[in-house]
């Protein structure tokens, strides 16, 4: 047989306590506006809020306080810890609640970073592949370049202009370079594996032959119509090995002559000094010995700045003034 008895008796809750087979229960009360909620919880004994009622009716002071004067200390005691009880267990549902939305959070921002990290794997996949085609592209334009301007150096007359166009063309190359090597592009050869006269290709995509080798691992590289220097890394294959001895990369069709006179008047310090290792670098490639640079007189900056470049150049064995007199605007460097 069931039993169910509502009592206001502390005497009964306290026996459902202690009883087996007894269980208590009460119809959830909240406190804060002091109306019933309905919801019927077992195992927790409901407490009487008829004081807390009386009093927000209106009921005098005095009447109140003799009303608690009267209760039996069992009564006040159990009601205390009822009272304790359910602010104990509102605070954990509360906190039952939070922790379920950090929890929530936590599950949807681990989602959002797995498929960020997905698509960034994805993209940087698409990367790598389109990475060698691209620089294979660009290495194409880039020899382009090179071969006109290996045409202007034949002309024998190299402008402000084409002296900016090779550092443009050189620059490009770098950047290609760096471009290939973050792609995860081909590994350099070792360097052991690397000698004068091989044929090699360069991580830009151009393809050269080793015309020296210096002590510290750098290398000149005769690419098309010019030479370059280049790093051992920056080789990304050797194609195959020259069987006659290394000679420098010559020009069918122009003379030696041709490229004998750097004409600088005009140009700013910086494009002078660039044209001027660009015209070295010809008249070695064409077998000269001598450059003459027009530089003019003026405040003598250009000139000083020139001369100074010539002598840290390791091509150049003698720097010195013209031969004929009244040419104080020239300069003779000897190769």
């Amino acid at each position: 047989m069931r039993l169910l008895a509502t009592s206001h008796f502390a005497e009964l809750k306290q026996y459902a306590h202690v009883t087996p087979g007894v269980v208590n229960g009460a119809v959830e009360f909240d406190l804060a506006t002091l109306r019933p909620t309905y919801r019927l919880i077992l195992g927790t004994p409901g407490g009487s809020q008829a004081f807390a009622i009386a009093e927000r009716l209106g009921l005098p002071a005095s009447l109140l306080a003799a009303g608690q004067a009267r209760r039996s200390d069992q009564g006040v005691a159990l009601d205390a810890s009822l009272t304790a009880a359910a602010e104990a267990r509102q605070s954990a549902v509360e906190a039952e609640r939070v922790a379920e939305g950090l929890q929530r959070r936590a599950d949807e921002a681990l989602q959002e970073a797995v498929a960020a990290r997905r698509e960034a794997r994805e993209e940087l996949q698409v990367a790598r592949r389109t990475a060698s085609a691209q620089a294979t592209e660009s290495a194409e334009r880039l020899l382009a370049s090179v071969e006109q301007l290996r045409e202007a150096l034949s002309s024998g007359s190299l402008t402000p202009s084409l002296a900016a166009a090779e550092t443009a063309v050189r620059a490009a190359i770098a950047s290609e370079e760096a471009n290939t090597d973050d792609a995860g592009g081909t590994a350099a050869v070792t360097a052991t594996e690397i000698s004068v006269g091989d044929d090699i290709r360069l991580r830009s995509g151009a393809r050269g032959e080793v015309l020296a080798i210096s002590e510290d691992g750098r290398m000149s590289v005769a690419l098309g119509g010019m030479r370059i220097q280049v790093e051992r890394s920056d080789v990304s294959a050797l194609l195959g090995r020259q069987k006659r001895a290394p000679a420098p990369v010559g020009r069918p069709t122009a003379a030696a002559d041709a490229v004998a006179r750097l004409d600088l008047r005009g140009a700013r310090v910086e494009d002078a000094l660039t044209a001027l290792e660009a015209r070295i670098d010809a008249l070695l490639l064409a077998g000269g010995e001598r450059l003459e640079i027009i530089h003019g007189v003026g405040t003598g900056a250009l000139r000083d700045a020139v001369r100074r470049r010539l002598r840290e150049l390791p091509e150049v064995r003698e720097v010195r003034d013209a031969d004929a007199p009244g040419r104080d605007g020239v300069t003779i460097a000897l190769l």
